[in-house]
């Protein structure tokens, strides 16, 4: 083969490689710098059917309940400080697991992160907080559990509607799917946020109403399933609940739902 056509021929190669590269950083940059899924407020529009209360960590690190409807809020608790040697030798505190009690108290509780290499959680310390007086109160160390309360967050109703989702970090692809009792599949949300686990879905679970659907994200996401799905954002910032516990204990509630009202509409 002349030596001019070789050099053809490998120019020719040199440029096609330059634009598959070219195209793969393009398809990078697009995919790491697509925007959050916006989702209509609940706090500019709020909704009276939505009837509840929502208990949550803010940025602040304070616990937060705030009206199902979209407001008002209130804060109750802002989480002490933890002690660094203490945590060095008892292992990193976690955000507290909220969970309402019957007696319309909340209870957060915190575990310990292992020291270790690996996850797991050990034994931390309870507080439980009258949402009406504001009272907190430390539950003595025998009654603290030492593990997650893992039934908060159910993915089956009463009526045996199922949620599922699958959440892929590296596209930041979400899809959440309902399936009724009979069999039959319907999509709820499908949408696409930034790759490189800029942008997932934690996990997607059932109200105490058994109608309702919250669907964690970072942010507080509730669903109303009607035919036209209806999605909106509760909370759109949170603090260290955020981080969750561990991606095999997404069933730890980090934030808290009731059916109870706990806050009136504020005056127009």
């Amino acid at each position: 083969m002349p030596l001019q056509q070789v050099w053809w021929w490998v120019g020719g190669a040199i440029l096609i490689l330059v634009a598959l590269m070219a195209s793969f950083v393009v398809m990078v940059v697009i995919r790491d710098n697509r925007p959050i899924p916006e989702f209509p407020r609940l706090s500019s529009n709020p909704d009276s059917t939505l009837v509840g209360t929502v208990a949550y960590v803010d940025d602040n690190e304070c616990i937060r309940i705030i009206a199902l409807r979209g407001e008002p809020s209130k804060e109750l608790y802002c989480i002490p400080k933890w002690d660094i040697a203490d945590a060095a030798k008892l292992g990193k505190p976690t955000s507290p697991q909220l969970v309402w009690l019957n007696n319309g108290k909340l209870e957060a509780t915190f575990f310990r992160m292992s020291i270790g290499p690996g996850f797991s959680l050990s034994k931390g310390w309870q507080v439980v907080i009258d949402v009406d007086t504001g009272a907190v109160s430390e539950t003595s160390e025998d009654l603290v559990p030492s593990a997650l309360n893992l039934t908060t967050r159910p993915t089956t109703n009463a009526a045996g509607d199922v949620l599922s989702f699958s959440s892929n970090g590296e596209t930041g692809k979400v899809v959440v799917v309902l399936t009724s009792k009979s069999g039959v599949k319907r999509t709820l949300l499908d949408v696409r946020g930034p790759g490189s686990y800029g942008y997932g879905m934690k996990s997607v679970f059932w109200g105490p109403d058994g109608k309702t659907i919250f669907a964690d994200d970072g942010r507080i996401l509730v669903i109303v399933p009607t035919s036209e799905p209806l999605i909106r954002m509760l909370v759109d910032s949170r603090g260290g609940s955020a981080a969750g516990f561990a991606d095999d204990e997404s069933r730890g509630s980090d934030f808290a739902v009731t059916t109870m009202e706990y806050l009136q509409p504020s005056e127009s």
